[in-house]
């Protein structure tokens, strides 16, 4: 009826300009522009039956949104439509029982927030599965991305990580040392919701920790142990420790995630004596205990790992510390976690045109001291590492790119990222409605931060491989650089000239 009320009414009429009829015209221009809006908004249904081998797979999330908050779990369902059928070969959707909460800390503020799902059976127990072919578990996350341009920083470096450094024992899941992901479009009540990425969590499961319990007296027998860091808090970066109770969830900015129910002396001790080892022994006594305390190789690879990727947020904070059995092993590992700040990306979605800061991680007590004194000849082994792997290897420009080319088709190809850029565009950043636009900065970025690291941060360290020789004495052989552009005289770096890497001085 019209008017609806009689504000309204009074409000048209101190607009005398406005004839009946031509107002008439706009309200129901108006009315049809909302109508079209809704309907050019896909649901579940109509998605799930135009699926196609293009398809990203779709998750619909049953649940009263008004109830999700960040503090408990509410109950849910969640149906998974994978023309792969990755989760079940016989059928083309999946229903399971779950339950949800927003995930996330910062990110909390965005409209477009991150999920955690935990699968549940009909007798409300804990559920295994595979979703779409990841390893088998009940927890979930469903990651929003929301400060992300590209939609995928988080997967692509992770994707490298597992590509390049491996739990040093084995486990299970091919020794990894990451999650694994899947990006699908994700609905709530049929609704649209975006794109997100399904993954797996970093757990106990996943790195082969052994099993922690009480006995009948409370006392707990500790094994494995999982801590995770989410603050610059005294102690993230492994220098100091708080003096206090350590029977709650966080001691000295570090979260007991596995075995959570036992915050105690017992679990949080072995990270205070970590602490103290390295902080209070001599160069001595560090360098003759240090393989007691960690894994050599994963120290060298997360340090390169943190260069190569310009991660701006991960010095410790945003990454695990386990170990597998603390009763036989003290060795400490280092799994990265949260890898949005990155690749020329800074934490708020905008741009950070500065590469690398390479002294990021020496304000990690561990990483100091093994970069200022040389311990075990670290300087030369991270030069190498980053040298073998980035020239040719999982963190080479080239492989960075096949990388991110993957899923930019694969945004395009589904129409996921139409989609993603006409629900998400400008909230709370600004998208390219070309996702090969966004991609060429970060590409350009990747080259200046390789070629950075090369002829500034490890100038000067052994490495094989590089042919040096000064330009004069190049011959007339066409030189291009390592985006494969042509390469003038006076361009100086690595070129490739009749197949060959040439370092030019």
């Amino acid at each position: 009826m019209w008017p609806p009320n009689n504000s309204d009414y009074q409000l048209i009429t101190y607009l005398p300009m406005i004839r009946k009829k031509r107002l008439s015209a706009l309200l129901t221009v108006l009315i049809l522009s909302a109508f079209l809006s809704l309907q050019a908004q896909p649901d579940y249904w109509a998605m799930k039956e135009s699926m196609n081998d293009k398809s990203l797979p779709l998750v619909n999330i049953t649940v009263d949104i008004n109830e999700v908050n960040s503090e408990y779990y509410v109950g849910a369902s969640v149906a998974i439509a994978d023309v792969q059928k990755r989760t079940d070969a016989d059928s083309l959707e999946v229903n399971y029982s779950c339950k949800v909460k927003y995930r996330g800390h910062s990110s909390l503020v965005y409209d477009k927030k991150s999920f955690a799902v935990k699968l549940i059976d009909e007798k409300g127990q804990d559920l295994d599965a595979s979703l779409l072919g990841i390893r088998y578990d009940n927890n979930w996350i469903l990651n929003a991305m929301a400060i992300d341009r590209i939609r995928m920083r988080d997967r692509v470096n992770f994707d490298a990580w597992n590509e390049f450094s491996a739990v040093p024992y084995e486990t299970v899941y091919q020794k990894r040392n990451g999650t694994e992901g899947c990006f699908v479009e994700v609905f709530v009540n049929g609704k649209y919701h975006g794109l997100y990425c399904l993954t797996d969590k970093i757990n106990r499961k996943l790195l082969g920790l052994k099993k922690s319990k009480a006995d009948s007296n409370g006392r707990v027998n500790v094994k494995g142990l999982l801590y995770k860091c989410s603050t610059w808090e005294t102690g993230a970066k492994l220098d100091r420790y708080v003096a206090e109770s350590m029977n709650q969830s966080v001691w000295s900015a570090w979260e007991l995630k596995y075995p959570d129910e036992y915050p105690c002396e017992a679990t949080f001790g072995p990270l205070r004596d970590l602490i103290v080892y390295c902080n209070s022994t001599n160069d001595a006594q560090f360098e003759r205990d240090f393989d007691k305390h960690f894994y050599l190789q994963n120290m060298v690879d997360y340090r390169v790992f943190h260069l190569a990727l310009g991660l701006r947020d991960n010095h410790l904070k945003n990454t695990y510390l386990s170990a597998r059995d603390i009763s036989t092993d003290q060795r400490i590992l280092i799994t990265p976690w949260d890898l949005d700040t990155s690749l020329g990306g800074d934490w708020d979605g905008g741009y950070s045109e500065d590469v690398a800061e390479w002294w990021l991680m020496n304000e990690v007590k561990p990483y100091q001291r093994l970069w200022d004194g040389d311990v075990f000849d670290f300087r030369r082994r991270v030069a190498q590492r980053w040298y073998d792997s980035s020239v040719a290897g999982s963190l080479s420009v080239g492989r960075f790119n096949e990388r991110l080319d993957a899923y930019a088709k694969a945004f395009v190809e589904s129409g996921a990222w139409e989609r993603e850029y006409a629900k998400w565009n400008g909230n709370p950043v600004e998208l390219k409605k070309d996702i090969y636009d966004e991609l060429k900065y970060v590409k350009d970025w990747y080259v200046r931060n390789y070629e950075n690291l090369r002829y500034n941060v490890f100038d000067g360290f052994y490495t094989d491989g590089i042919i040096n020789i000064p330009a004069q004495s190049e011959t007339s052989s066409a030189a291009y650089n390592l985006k494969g552009q042509s390469a003038g005289t006076n361009h100086r770096g690595i070129v490739i000239t009749n197949g060959k890497k040439i370092w030019r001085r």
